[in-house]
């Protein structure tokens, strides 16, 4: 779908987005976590799965059960000799294959690595029923730009700005978007799928289309920016926690977001 217009971008400075995103470090910690609980489980379970086994071999001594699957050393046809030993090589490291994680079961792992010098910046935009706010990438070396990212907005925004402190993260990378809602939404641009903004300033903001909103804590007693659209962000470069912005009521105000 075509955008309906892309209303303000803003700059990103070098070597200011993580990496690596949000997203891909939960799921990281999801994987660790369940291999921990495999390892804690699998002790009990091997010794019920061995005493299940004995139980269900009882009376079936003659047979040799436990040696039912051993191959005849003939010198006959070994098909599973065959298969054992091209498992061995499966299992040897490929040395022409370099770079990536072999497990991942992702083909585009690489895809939302930022470099530390990419050009990244954000650009607000409306289509025909969404409003979003899109983390560009532009590679030097290949010469492509690409959307990183991208946040979904209540509202038509008018204005964006970037800031380093908000909502008591003093070092972090925050997309700040005024809209015609008379409000400012400030939102982590290192979280791949932000559900809502970490702070907003005037009325409560709807939740974007096609969302799902998380149980959060209880809301704050509502700050009050404007009383009218915000048409202008601009944020201090002594102090990056401190925003001024205007608004279509006639007033320029100064907040610190810290």
């Amino acid at each position: 779908m075509e955008k309906a217009a892309v209303t303000a971008v803003c700059w990103i400075p070098r070597g200011r987005c993580k990496i690596r995103p949000a997203e891909e470090a939960d799921e990281e910690e999801m994987r660790d976590a369940h291999a921990e609980l495999s390892a804690g489980s699998g002790a009990g379970a091997g010794e019920e799965g061995a005493a299940a086994a004995s139980n269900n071999f009882a009376g079936l001594e003659e047979f040799d059960m436990d040696k039912y699957d051993d191959e005849e050393k003939d010198g006959g046809l070994q098909f599973f000799s065959v298969l054992n030993t091209d498992g061995e090589l499966a299992r040897e490291k490929d040395p022409y294959m370099t770079g990536g994680d072999p497990d991942s079961e992702s083909d585009d792992d690489a895809f939302y690595e930022i470099k530390e010098n990419d050009n990244v910046f954000v650009a607000v935009s409306c289509e025909e029923e969404n409003c979003m706010m899109e983390m560009y990438v532009y590679d030097d070396d290949e010469v492509n730009m690409y959307v990183h990212h991208e946040i979904m907005l209540s509202a038509y925004p008018l204005c964006v700005e970037w800031l380093t402190s908000a909502a008591s993260a003093v070092d972090g990378n925050f997309g700040v978007v005024g809209a015609i809602d008379h409000t400012i939404q400030i939102w982590d641009l290192n979280d791949l799928d932000p559900m809502e903004p970490v702070l907003s300033v005037g009325p409560t903001p709807k939740a974007p289309k096609g969302k799902t909103k998380k149980k959060s804590r209880a809301p704050a007693a509502e700050r009050r920016a404007h009383e009218g659209p915000v048409l202008c962000l601009n944020g201090s470069t002594f102090n990056r926690s401190v925003l001024a912005s205007g608004s279509a009521d006639e007033t320029l105000k100064g907040l610190d977001v810290a």
